[in-house]
């Protein structure tokens, strides 16, 4: 059987996402066509291999890359789940490997999380998950610093304990139309971008989006701030836009020299 067509496409969607909601389902199908995507005409098995199987080239792949970004939704199934571990335990030590977290429903479980953030050097959440692992790790108790200066400093404390319980270069936290809170462990530093309002199409893609801002700033090594303020402008766009993967305008491509 092949893909070629929205019957097909659905099927396999429905086995590598078996709770994914029909909704979803069909916006996937919208993209794919808007996209011309290179999977139609694929035999469903060669599909299935591909989701599954580590294959030499993609461990070839992993060793020479500079960037890794990857969740924890799709590690559901022990197989894909050793597929994606092993490709990110591959790539080199100065590699960024982005953690872009995603609790959905019961998809998840601490050993899968614990790992997860074992292997990464950056993290990536938004402010729902960050309570949720908070407590899957015990980090809701107060600082010194909190004690210290009797003010509460809940949430910058949680990101910097993480940041230090599992060796993490840089936390991301996105907080919806309230911006995003960056951390960079090593200098210790805070970048704190809020957000300006848009009217909102889709926003299916904006977190997304903001992960492979985030990866382009930090490996052109721009400023935190810099960072944050084009991570933020590429995600507003997106909501501002139907689908997933809109095309950027110009003046925010070239502030990456795409």
């Amino acid at each position: 059987m092949m893909i070629t067509d929205a019957k097909s496409f659905a099927d396999f969607m429905r086995w590598a996402f078996p709770k994914l909601p029909c909704k979803s389902i069909k916006r996937r199908l919208l993209e794919l066509r808007r996209s011309h995507c290179p999977a139609m005409g694929l035999p469903i098995s060669r599909f299935k291999q591909m989701w599954r199987a580590v294959t030499d080239e993609a461990v070839a792949i992993a060793r020479g890359a500079d960037a890794i970004c990857f969740g924890s939704l799709a590690q559901r199934c022990e197989t894909s789940r050793n597929t994606i571990q092993r490709l990110v335990a591959e790539t080199p030590a100065d590699a960024l490997r982005v953690f872009d977290i995603n609790l959905r429903q019961q998809f998840y479980s601490h050993g899968v999380v614990e790992q997860s953030l074992q292997l990464a050097n950056v993290l990536k959440l938004n402010d729902d998950e960050l309570p949720i692992l908070a407590s899957m790790f015990s980090l809701t108790g107060p600082s010194e610093r909190q004690i210290e200066r009797q003010i509460d400093y809940e949430i910058e404390d949680q990101i910097e304990r993480l940041a230090q319980t599992f060796s993490l270069r840089l936390v991301a936290l996105t907080r919806g139309a309230n911006g995003s809170l960056l951390y960079l462990s090593d200098k210790r530093r805070w970048s704190d971008f809020a957000s300006r309002p848009v009217k909102v199409v889709d926003t299916v893609g904006a977190g997304d989006s903001f992960t492979a801002a985030l990866v382009l700033g930090l490996l052109r090594k721009m400023d935190l701030d810099e960072i944050n303020g084009i991570a933020n402008e590429v995600a507003r766009y997106v909501c501002s836009q139907p689908g997933a993967t809109p095309s950027l305008p110009a003046e925010l491509a070239q502030q990456f020299s795409i």
